[in-house]
Order: structure tokens, then C-alpha cells, then sequence
């Protein structure tokens, strides 16, 4: 397989991830509707450190051995996904 060809791939793993970010994001008003009825704070530190052991674990079952990365990662979403939620709540007001 040529170089131009791997990166093809690539784009289109890529491209998968950014819609699935995308899918993720837009539950997130949804979510934030959700824990406000149920008066549920949008940090829930129990809730995110399971899940994300939860994802390492997944990602180390496919190959990813490097829980640090998936943590970032994950830190990373799961803040964006609170901001979001935050976000959706003061626009409905």
C-alpha cells in the first residue's frame, strides 16, 4: 500500500471520529434537560472516572495500551461535553 493511500485511510478514520464527536455533542443539551429535571449537577466526578476506565479498558481489548493517551482523550471530550451542557442550559433560559 502506498503512502497516498494509507493517508486516505487515515482521512477517512479521521473524518469517522469527527462525526462521531459530532453525534456525541449533539446529545448533549439532551443530557444537560435531563440532569436538570432529575437536579443532578453536570459534573458528576464518580460517573466520569468510571467511564473513563471504562474506555481504557475498551481501548485496551482493541490494541490501545496506552491508558494515559485514552484518559487524555477522554478528559479532554468529556469537558467539552460539560461546556456544552452548560452552554444549552443558559440558552434556555
Amino acid at each position: 500500500m502506498t503512502l497516498k493511500m494509507l493517508r486516505r485511510k487515515i482521512d477517512a478514520l479521521d473524518k469517522g471520529i469527527c462525526e462521531a464527536l459530532a453525534q456525541r455533542m449533539r446529545f448533549m443539551p439532551l443530557v444537560a434537560r435531563e440532569k436538570r429535571k432529575k437536579k443532578l449537577p453536570i459534573k458528576d466526578v464518580k460517573r466520569e472516572n468510571e467511564a473513563i476506565k471504562e474506555r481504557v479498558w475498551w481501548s485496551s481489548k482493541r490494541g490501545l495500551k496506552d491508558a494515559r493517551f485514552i484518559t487524555q482523550i477522554f478528559t479532554h471530550i468529556m469537558a467539552k461535553s460539560r461546556k456544552e451542557q452548560a452552554k444549552s442550559l443558559t440558552r434556555k433560559r
